[in-house]
C-alpha cells in the first residue's frame, strides 16, 4: 500500500511540473493587441475611405491599423495625393488642398516592427472647391445730404482677405467703395438709390454677391445747392436752366453771390431760374451762387463757369491762347467709300486768322498731294475751355471744318498737343479723328536726323485693320537698318529686317515726302516735322497698292535691353475684328528682366466685354529694340522708343483685328487734376463715333464738354454737356459711372465706353 500511494503521489508531480513547463515555453494563447512584445501576426489596415476636403482649407485624417508590432510606419505604396497634402510616417495625412478634384487609386503600406507590411484596399481622396465667401451685409444705413457717410460691408466664408467691388448699380453721388468694402463720402443728392448689388472676391478667387440693397439719403438739414455745372448757351438763343437746392425749410430765395452772368442772362431770386438770350460769345468763371432759405439758413454753390458759344456753336474769345507757332495734324478716319488720312500743318495769327500751311490727303477715290492753306478761307476760334473750331481752304478748293482741343501747355505758356476731329459730316461725309502737335520750326532745316521707332496704322483694301510698327536710322536723305513687322488683318510680317528708303528736307511747313523698302512691304508717304523727336506721317500710296495708314515717328537710342522696360506701365491699343472693332486697355509690370506680371486687360470686341489677369514674358533684341512678346494675352511685336517722353513702345499684334497701340510709363496710379483734353484715340470703321473735348478732373469727378460725330442722325452733336460724373481707381485701374473701364498713367486717362448698345467701341484717350 505504501509503495502503489508514492506511485500516485509521484505521478502527480511529474504532471504538475509538466504543465509549468509548457506554460514557461509560450505554449499559451499568442495576444491580438500590439506591442505585447511577444506578437507575431502581420499587421492589417483597418481604415477603409477617406474624408473628402476643401481647396483652402486644413485637412488633416490618420490612417488606422491593427496587429503586427508596433511602432507601425506608413507610406504612399501607389497612387498621388491631392496637390497640397502629405502622408506623415505615423500615418497622419495633413495640409492645405490647393486644387479641386479626386484622387483615385491611392494605395498605403504600413510596416510593424518586424517589417510586416499590410497594403490597403485602392482609396479615394475627394477635394471639393472652395466655398465663395457669402455677404452677410442685408441692409445699408441711411445717409444725408453734406454730412459725412460710412458703413462697412461684411462677408464671411472663403479665405481671406476679402476684395469688394460694385457689381450693379450706382452708389449715391459723391460716395464710394473701397477695395476693403467701406462705404464712405459725403452724399450730394437725396433719394432713394436701389438695385445695388456689391461683389466679393477672396484669396481664392471665388466671388459672392449681396442681394439687391437699396441706400436712402435725406435732404440736409440745412439748405444745400446740388447744382455742380451750368450748361452752355448759344449766342442769340434762348437760354434757361434752373438752379436746384436740398434740405432746409424748402422755400428758397436765390441771388449772385459773386461774379457776373454773361451779357444778356438774369437770375429769377423766387425760382433760381437762369434765363434769357445770350448776346456775346465767351466764357463767364467763378461764378458763386447764394440761397437762403425761410429760416434765413444759407449756402454757396462752388465756383461754376458758364460757357456761350458763338452763333455756329463754337467757343471762342481766347484765340490768342493758340499763339502764332504753326501746329501739324494727322486725322484718319474713313468717308462712304473707305479709309481717309489728312495730315498737314497750319500757322494761326493769335486772333482768328490762319496765315498759311499744307495739307496731304488719301482716300479710296484717289490722293491729294502738296495743297496749300488759303489763308483767305482758313480762321479758327478757341474758347477759354480750350475747345476751338477750325476751317481750312486748301488749293483745291476744297473747306473742310473740325472741332479740336487743347492741352500740354509748355514752359512759354503754349499748348503743345490736342485732339482733333472732322466735323462736317451730315450722313455722307468724312467721319475722323486724330492728333494736334504744336511744330517747333528750328527742326524743319535738320529735318529727319537719328535712329526712330514708329508705328503706322490704317485700313486696306478689304476694310481690315492694318497696322506696322519698327526702327530705322536716318542720316543724310536715307533711311537704313529698317527692321519692322506688320499685320494685315492676319497676314503678318514678322522681324523683317534689311530694309532701305529715302526721304527729303523738310520745307516751310515742315513738309517732306519719303519711302520705304523692306521684303513684304513698301511705303510711300508724306511727313510733317513736329520737333527734332517727332514727325507725323501718312502714305499717299494709292489703296489699291498699300492700306491707307498714318502715325508717328519717334526719336529712339539704342543699344537696348531688357532694362528699358522696368517699371509699371500702361497700354492702349485698336483693332478690327469680325465681330466688330475691338478697343483694348491694360496695365502692366516690366521686372527689367524678362517677367511681365500684374497686369489688368480689358478688351471690348464689339461690344462683348472681357478682362483677366496680364501675365508673360518678353525678350528685346539690342541692335533694332524689337521686343517680342509671350503670355496669356494677345501677344503682340512692339518697337521700344527711349528718347521720347511719355512713350516706351509701339505695339503691333499678331492677331486677326491687327490690335496696334502704345505702351507708356505710368507715373501715378491715380489721375492728377486739372483739365484735359480728349478724343477718339482710334477709329476703326466708318460707324464708330469720333469724339473731341475738355474735362476737368478734380475731387473724385469729372465733367466738361464733347463734340460728337456719329454714323446715326444726329450726325453732328455740338458742345454736349458731360454732367458731373465720379471716378474711382485702385492700382492704375478704374471705372467711370458704372459703365466704363479705364486705366491711368497719372497725366492720362485711356477709357472704354461699355455702354449697353455699343457694339464699335473705341478707346478714348483723356490728356493732360
Amino acid at each position: 500500500m505504501t509503495k502503489r500511494g508514492g506511485w500516485a503521489v509521484s505521478l502527480l508531480v511529474c504532471l504538475f511540473g509538466l504543465l509549468l513547463l509548457v506554460t514557461s515555453c509560450g505554449g499559451g494563447a499568442v495576444s491580438s493587441n500590439p506591442g505585447n512584445g511577444g506578437g507575431t501576426s502581420a499587421p492589417s489596415i483597418m481604415t477603409a475611405s477617406l474624408p473628402s476636403g476643401t481647396v483652402g482649407t486644413a485637412y488633416a485624417t490618420n490612417l488606422q491599423a491593427t496587429g503586427g508590432k508596433a511602432p507601425y510606419t506608413w507610406m504612399v505604396k501607389s497612387g498621388t495625393l491631392p496637390p497640397g497634402l502629405s502622408l506623415s510616417t505615423a500615418g497622419a495625412v495633413t495640409g492645405t488642398p490647393t486644387t479641386a478634384g479626386t484622387a483615385n487609386s491611392l494605395v498605403f503600406e504600413v510596416s510593424d516592427a518586424n517589417n510586416k507590411t499590410a497594403s490597403s484596399t485602392n482609396l479615394s481622396l475627394k477635394v471639393n472647391p472652395a466655398a465663395p465667401p457669402v455677404v452677410k451685409t442685408t441692409s445699408l444705413p441711411a445717409g444725408s445730404v453734406g454730412t459725412a457717410y460710412a458703413a462697412n460691408l461684411q462677408a464671411s466664408g472663403g479665405k481671406g482677405p476679402y476684395a469688394w467691388s460694385v457689381q450693379s448699380g450706382a452708389l449715391p453721388a459723391g460716395l464710394s467703395l473701397n477695395v476693403a468694402g467701406a462705404i464712405s463720402g459725403t452724399p450730394t443728392a437725396s433719394g432713394d438709390f436701389g438695385s445695388l448689388v456689391f461683389a466679393v472676391t477672396d484669396a481664392n478667387q471665388s466671388v459672392g454677391a449681396s442681394g439687391i440693397l437699396s441706400l436712402h439719403i435725406d435732404p440736409a438739414a440745412v439748405p444745400q445747392i446740388v447744382t455742380a455745372s451750368l450748361p452752355s448757351g448759344k449766342v442769340g438763343t434762348a437760354y434757361a436752366f434752373n438752379l436746384q437746392a436740398t434740405g432746409g425749410s424748402g422755400v428758397y430765395t436765390w441771388s449772385v453771390q459773386s461774379g457776373s452772368l454773361p451779357s444778356g442772362l438774369f437770375l429769377d431770386a423766387a425760382t433760381g431760374a437762369i434765363s434769357g438770350t445770350p448776346t456775346v460769345a465767351g466764357i463767364v468763371s467763378s461764378l458763386v451762387f447764394e440761397v437762403h432759405d425761410a429760416d434765413t439758413a444759407t449756402a454757396d454753390s462752388g465756383n461754376l463757369s458758364l460757357q456761350v458759344y458763338d452763333a455756329l456753336g463754337c467757343s471762342a474769345g481766347a484765340e490768342s491762347h493758340l499763339g502764332t507757332q504753326p501746329y501739324a495734324f494727322l486725322i484718319k478716319g474713313f468717308d462712304p467709300d473707305g479709309p481717309v488720312t489728312l495730315i498737314g500743318a497750319f500757322t494761326p495769327d493769335g486772333a482768328g486768322g490762319i496765315t498759311g500751311g499744307a495739307e496731304d490727303i488719301n482716300r479710296t477715290s484717289g490722293g491729294q498731294t502738296g495743297l496749300s492753306i488759303d489763308p483767305t478761307g482758313s480762321s479758327y476760334t478757341l474758347g477759354a475751355d480750350n475747345i476751338g473750331c477750325l476751317t481750312l481752304l486748301n488749293s483745291a478748293s476744297t473747306t473742310t471744318t473740325f472741332r479740336f482741343s487743347l492741352g500740354g501747355v509748355n514752359g512759354s505758356g503754349a499748348f503743345t498737343t490736342g485732339r482733333i476731329i472732322e466735323f462736317d459730316d451730315t450722313g455722307s461725309g468724312t467721319r475722323a479723328s486724330g492728333i494736334l502737335r504744336l511744330q517747333d520750326s528750328s527742326a524743319f532745316s535738320t529735318g529727319l536726323n537719328g535712329m526712330y521707332a514708329f508705328l503706322f496704322t490704317g485700313t486696306n483694301a478689304g476694310g481690315g485693320h492694318f497696322g506696322v510698327t519698327g526702327s530705322m536710322q536716318a542720316a543724310s536723305g536715307n533711311f537704313t537698318g529698317l527692321a519692322l513687322d506688320y499685320d494685315n488683318a492676319g497676314a503678318l510680317g514678322t522681324n523683317v529686317t534689311g530694309g532701305t528708303g529715302t526721304y527729303s528736307s523738310a520745307d516751310a511747313n515742315g513738309r517732306g515726302t519719303a519711302s520705304f523698302a523692306a521684303t513684304g512691304y513698301t511705303l510711300n508717304a508724306v511727313f510733317y516735322m513736329v520737333s527734332s523727336k517727332e514727325a507725323l506721317f501718312a502714305s499717299t500710296d494709292p489703296l489699291a497698292v498699300t492700306p491707307v495708314s498714318g502715325g508717328e515717328a519717334l526719336r529712339t537710342n539704342g543699344p537696348f535691353s531688357e532694362t528699358d522696360l522696368a517699371n509699371n506701365y500702361v497700354a492702349h491699343g485698336t483693332g478690327l475684328s469680325v465681330d466688330g472693332p475691338v478697343a483694348t486697355i491694360t496695365t502692366a509690370s516690366f521686372d527689367g528682366v524678362s517677367a511681365i506680371t500684374g497686369g489688368d486687360l480689358t478688351q471690348d470686341r464689339g461690344g462683348a466685354v472681357s478682362a483677366w489677369r496680364v501675365n508673360g514674358s518678353y525678350a528685346v533684341d539690342p541692335a533694332t529694340g524689337r521686343v517680342a512678346f509671350t503670355g496669356n494675352f494677345i501677344t503682340p511685336v512692339g518697337y521700344l522708343v527711349t528718347g521720347y517722353p511719355g512713350v516706351s513702345a509701339f505695339l503691333v499684334g499678331g492677331d486677326f483685328p491687327a490690335t496696334s497701340g502704345v505702351i507708356e510709363p505710368q507715373t501715378s496710379t491715380h489721375p492728377s487734376t486739372g483739365i484735359f483734353s480728349f478724343g477718339t484715340d482710334e477709329a476703326a470703321d466708318y460707324a464708330t463715333v469720333n469724339q473731341v473735348g475738355t474735362v476737368n478732373v478734380s475731387g473724385g469727378n469729372f465733367w466738361g464738354t464733347a463734340n460728337l460725330g456719329k454714323s446715326a442722325t444726329p450726325f453732328l452733336v455740338m458742345d454736349k454737356a458731360i454732367a458731373p460724373t465720379a471716378f474711382s481707381f485702385t492700382s492704375g485701374v478704374g471705372s467711370f459711372g458704372g459703365n466704363t473701364d479705364a486705366v491711368t498713367s497719372g497725366s492720362a486717362i485711356y477709357y472704354i465706353d461699355e455702354t449697353a448698345g455699343i457694339t464699335h467701341p473705341s478707346v478714348t484717350a483723356v490728356i493732360k
